[in-house]
């Protein structure tokens, strides 16, 4: 059930340098108690998740938790959007107009249907987090959680989010967090996966590379053909 993820503490060794554990329960609490908030009153929503909690790493998880309670990812504009990036893949110039074309229907989606994919989860996430003045940037990359450019001509598939708390910054997915899609189906299932929160880089490697390799945030820099398995 998803909201049996309140009941539990999470605890972080030394976490953003806030001391030796860090209990999430009031930011949890706090991220539930506003399930139906309109986007469209994002100054108001990131206000209500972070007022009152006083660590940076406390309202980003507010922040975090709210996303992914209520956010909701589309198959089919995921499978629209797979098969437009596809098709573009070979042409640079095209994918990108598509891309910039693509991203404004994308926020109408999210805003009138509280549903996206992973570019609506990041862009949502870094828009609340800067509005409660923590430093959010939306990472573009690849996953491995599809077949798109394994052992072949790669475009980038996926977004999520780098996130500085502390003077520190680590990494999280928003989309992954959120729930899973039912392969038969396509239907989205809620449930929450704490995995993809805050994630050791090297982990985090496991399944995504972005386009910018700063944000690997890794001591060694592994090359796309690597992480591909070209």
């Amino acid at each position: 059930m998803r909201y049996l993820l309140f009941l539990f503490t999470l605890i972080v060794g030394d976490l953003a340098g806030q001391g030796p554990t860090i209990s999430f329960d009031r930011a949890d609490s706090i991220a539930r108690l506003y399930p139906d908030h309109s986007l469209v009153q994002l100054k108001a929503l990131a206000d209500k998740l972070t007022a009152p909690l006083t660590t940076e790493t406390e309202k980003f998880r507010a922040i975090y938790m709210w996303v992914c309670l209520n956010i909701e990812t589309n198959y089919d504009l995921y499978v629209k959007v797979k098969s437009k990036r596809s098709r573009h893949r070979d042409d640079p110039r095209a994918l990108s107009y598509w891309n910039k074309k693509h991203r404004s229907l994308l926020m109408h989606t999210l805003l009138s249907t509280n549903q996206t994919i992973c570019t609506g989860y990041s862009y949502l996430i870094r828009e609340l987090a800067l509005m409660a003045n923590i430093r959010c940037e939306v990472v573009d990359g690849y996953s491995r959680n599809t077949r798109i450019g394994i052992r072949g001509t790669a475009i980038p598939n996926h977004s999520w989010n780098a996130v500085q708390l502390n003077n520190q910054w680590y990494l999280c997915d928003a989309t992954w967090s959120s729930g899973i899609i039912e392969s038969s189906s396509g239907k989205f299932i809620p449930r929450y996966n704490d995995a993809w929160f805050l994630a050791d880089p090297q982990v985090f490697l496991r399944d995504h590379f972005p386009s910018d390799t700063i944000w690997l945030l890794t001591k060694q820099h592994p090359t796309l053909d690597q992480f591909l398995g070209r």
